[in-house]
Order: structure tokens, then C-alpha cells, then sequence
């Protein structure tokens, strides 16, 4: 068992070091590895398609603010769409309907000056 977690915190961390910028801001610093479905809602939250890149504040918006998970799936899919799979999400979140979403405008800003 050990191995295969071993395993999967070194896929975590590769993929972590390979996204290396706040999908919403654009910040270079303070970068978390946010998990679209939480680790409460899902014994399998370890998927490289439950991931997303964002800083401290960023992050902190994932967790009730405006960075909702129909806007984590639309960055997800701009800025790892190898690894997008919204069906994924869907079958390991509470709630079902999530979908990609328009962007904030605080996001849209963001990424037309990448």
C-alpha cells in the first residue's frame, strides 16, 4: 500500500511542478495543488484530473468564493486539458452537475494578458 501511495504523491508532485502558475491570477508564488472534489467526498481525490493550480488566495476563493468547481473544470481544461475529465468529476462529486462555467471577470482578465 505504501508504494502505491509513494507512487501517487510523486505523480502529485511532477504534475505540481510542471503547472507552474496560479491558473486564476496568474501568480508565480505561494502555488497550492487544489483538489476540484475534496477529499471528503471522495476516497479517490488523488486523480490527476482532480487537480488544479492555484496560489494562497486563489485557493482560499476555491473553498466557498467565486472560484466555484464549473470555473476550476473551464481552468482546468484551458490550462491542463490533457488531464481534463469532467466526467471524473462528476462521478466522484456530492453534487452532479457540474459543468464548465463562464469565467469571472477577474479570471478573463488574467488569462487574456497570458
Amino acid at each position: 500500500m505504501k508504494r502505491v501511495d509513494s507512487k501517487i504523491a510523486s505523480e502529485r508532485m511532477a504534475w505540481s511542478h510542471s503547472h507552474g502558475f496560479c491558473w486564476a491570477c496568474g501568480a508565480t508564488t505561494n502555488l497550492h495543488t487544489h483538489e476540484i472534489v475534496r477529499r471528503s467526498e471522495t476516497a479517490k481525490a488523488l486523480n490527476l484530473a482532480n487537480y488544479a493550480r492555484l496560489c494562497q488566495s486563489c485557493h482560499e476563493e476555491a473553498h466557498g468564493g467565486y472560484i466555484t468547481k464549473g470555473v476550476l473544470l473551464t481552468l482546468k481544461l484551458l490550462f491542463d486539458g490533457e488531464h481534463y475529465n469532467p466526467e471524473w468529476v462528476r462521478e466522484h462529486s456530492i453534487q452532479h452537475h457540474h459543468e464548465a462555467l463562464p469565467m469571472p471577470q477577474e479570471i478573463r482578465l488574467t488569462i487574456e494578458h497570458r
